[in-house]
Order: structure tokens, then C-alpha cells, then sequence
């Protein structure tokens, strides 16, 4: 998971009436579920940022999806 600050950021639970719901707003990369749009786009504005640390490699400045990419592409290297 990709790091900030050092550390992995906790998920944002899915709302309580999620299952089974067509509405409301994923997160594709992380599967996060948002029944509240601003929460959904504040979340996603910080998963935009590059301010992620890929966990393997150490490199910085990454969004979270660049990061998190970079940590599967490493681990299937690893494998």
C-alpha cells in the first residue's frame, strides 16, 4: 500500500446501505464506496496528489494510483 507521510492511510469504510446500491461514488483504484459527494472528491483530490511514496522502491512525488502501480509492478518482479 502506497505510503504518506511514511505511513499507509487508513480506507474510508463503506457506507452502511452500500451493498447492493447502484448510486453513489467508487474510487476505482481503491474500491472505495461514498455515498457523500464532497467526501468522495476531497478523497480523491488527496489520492491526486503527488505526495505518495511507493513502499518497494522508495520513490516519492507519486500520486497514490502511480504509486500504487509502481509497488505491483516491483512485487511481480519479485515473484
Amino acid at each position: 500500500m502506497p505510503l504518506l507521510n511514511g505511513q499507509p492511510i487508513e480506507r474510508v469504510p463503506s457506507p452502511a446501505n452500500a451493498n447492493g446500491r447502484t448510486s453513489g461514488w467508487e474510487i476505482r483504484f481503491t474500491g472505495e464506496k461514498f455515498d457523500d459527494y464532497e467526501k468522495y472528491i476531497e478523497r480523491l483530490t488527496r489520492y491526486r496528489k503527488p505526495i505518495w511514496t511507493c513502499k518497494h522502491t522508495g520513490r516519492t512525488c507519486l500520486t497514490y494510483e502511480q504509486a500504487l502501480l509502481e509497488e505491483r509492478a516491483e512485487a511481480h518482479l519479485t515473484t
